[in-house]
């Protein structure tokens, strides 16, 4: 769904087009948010045409622009994932265990937000 919206937003003639996702992944947070977790009922929304209007984030890095659906995380979330990605071994347990170590780097940010032209700046800790 990432990969979709991104490269929807990136197109040239800026066309629009309604999008249905299915819940078929091990998480499903942003299903989960909106309580479409049974497939077969979230197909029949999907064919019937019953859509919804999503909010969609702009995240821009220097000259990379990326657009987010569901979750930002930046910092601490980040390195957490990250991490977690690396001990997949570990099974359900990589995220617990990746959270207790990258809390106990305790690294800090400096981050610099812009929300409705009001520029935030500064050390996010953690």
């Amino acid at each position: 769904m990432h990969e979709v919206i991104n490269g929807m937003l990136k197109r040239k003639d800026k066309q629009l087009l309604p999008l249905g996702l299915v819940p078929a992944g091990t998480g499903n947070a942003f299903l989960q948010d909106l309580k479409l977790l049974d497939p077969m009922a979230v197909v029949r929304r999907i064919i019937s045409g019953n859509t919804r209007a999503l909010d969609i984030i702009k995240i821009s890095q220097g000259n990379h622009i990326c657009y987010s659906f569901n979750v930002l995380g930046f910092g601490l979330a980040a390195d957490i994932t990250a991490l977690a990605c690396r001990l997949g071994w570990l099974g359900p347990l990589r995220y617990n265990i990746a959270a207790i170590i990258e809390i106990l780097i305790h690294k800090n940010r400096i981050s610099e937000i812009t929300y409705d032209s009001v520029n935030f700046k500064g050390t996010i800790e953690f």
